[in-house]
């Protein structure tokens, strides 16, 4: 059974007002169908998407925690820190068409540790 890791912009996208922009109403409508047909057995977020989603608007941040309440969390240790401070002094990380990192390097970091350790394909 596949594994996924979700990152803040999916559960932003999910549970955002729809947007006029016609860009960004593409990704929420492919996010919200995506997100029907996700089995949330098999479905993590780490502690950073915890964090990211509880900020902002109150009423907001309501709903996006409501959104990820049952999928499971992944832990950030000591070693994915130092990780991500090398990936970051790197470089290592990917940049979108603004010339801004499009997932945090922590968020990758773990991503990539855990798909190379196993972790999310066992």
């Amino acid at each position: 059974m596949q594994k996924i890791y979700i990152e803040t912009s999916v559960v932003s996208y999910l549970t955002a007002r729809p947007s006029k922009n016609i860009i960004i109403a593409g990704h929420q409508i492919v996010t919200k169908y995506f997100w029907d047909k996700l089995d949330i057995s098999n479905t993590f977020i780490s502690e950073l998407v915890l964090q990211e989603a509880s900020q902002g608007d109150a009423q907001a941040s309501q709903i996006r925690l409501e959104a990820i309440e049952q999928l499971k969390k992944l832990e950030i240790d000591e070693e994915c820190k130092t990780l991500a401070k090398i990936l970051l002094k790197k470089k290592l990380y990917l940049i979108n068409s603004l010339n801004m990192p499009c997932i945090s390097p922590l968020h990758q970091f773990i991503i990539w540790m855990r798909l190379l350790l196993g972790i999310l394909n066992t």
